[in-house]
């Protein structure tokens, strides 16, 4: 198989193709529209021209094979993680990572056994993992990729997965952490901000909020709302029932600030 492609031509490819291809969507289409175009290659120069012993077939199915199958698992999930991330919501954002996270480390602990195989660099059972005559026990229950009997044996297809999930763990574990760090940042600023009406306004506030089933659509504590601003405003609501109290009982106005807030804004879009 002379025209195997060699990881700098692969990594050179995709690299023009993430830089042709701004959009990641159609990025991620076109690697998978060229690593399924080089294993269809592979496939058919197999039929055509056969292995000429079993070392040469445990060589292509255990690495050869892998640059190209490897490559397609990974960006397969790439673009599944980019069509599935939810749109809206950090916290939302947070979870569907942290699930994926969780179905990759499921996967690894299945495969346990084969991952420490390859990790330590045995080749005992390579004949076994890696050769077509044993292709009838194929373990893979995910991706089903290139299942050919003659283009398969009953690990390829697991060691390309082995090596996208670690990949793909990886790019999970970052995506957390820059939502994580986004959300420090904001409380950072949040905090730069000092709160310079009244406690009994702020207090005004956060029943209001909560009344308005503002956070959540309403499924949150009063107090979780009020240990929030408690959190960045640094105040203290230890006695904020009593404060809410004294509220209820002014003769004038019973939302003092939130009748100025409201007043003050339509103030604001006349000039406008």
């Amino acid at each position: 198989m002379d025209f195997l492609v060699t990881e700098n031509q692969m990594i050179d490819e995709i690299q023009e193709i993430e830089e042709t291809f701004l959009n990641k969507n159609n990025a991620y289409i076109e690697i998978i529209k060229y690593c399924r175009n080089i294993l269809e290659k592979y496939r058919k120069e197999i039929y055509l021209i056969d292995f000429p012993d079993t070392l040469a077939e445990i060589l292509f199915f255990k690495v050869q094979k892998q640059l190209p199958l490897s490559n397609l698992v990974y960006y397969s999930n790439l673009y599944s993680f980019l069509n599935n991330l939810p749109k809206g919501g950090k916290k939302f954002q947070e979870n569907f990572i942290e699930l994926e996270i969780n179905r990759i480390n499921n996967f690894f602990q299945h495969e346990s056994e084969f991952s420490r195989y390859m990790e330590l660099n045995h080749n005992h059972f390579d004949e076994f993992y890696f050769t077509r005559k044993y292709n009838f026990s194929l373990s893979c229950k995910t991706h089903h990729y290139y299942r050919d009997p003659n283009f398969s044996t009953s690990h390829d297809l697991v060691l390309s997965e082995l090596n996208a999930n670690g990949l793909y763990l990886r790019f999970l574990k970052k995506e957390l952490e820059s939502i994580n760090d986004s959300n420090r940042n904001n409380i950072n600023i949040a905090k730069k901000l000092e709160w310079t009406e009244s406690k009994a306004a702020l207090i005004e506030l956060i029943y209001a909020l909560h009344e308005q089933k503002a956070f959540n659509g309403g499924r949150v504590d009063l107090k979780d709302i009020a240990s929030f601003f408690q959190n960045v405003y640094d105040f203290d609501n230890a006695d904020m029932y009593r404060t809410f109290t004294e509220l209820k009982s002014r003769k004038k106005s019973q939302t003092q600030f939130l009748d100025e807030l409201s007043f003050n804004l339509s103030s604001r879009m006349r000039e406008i």
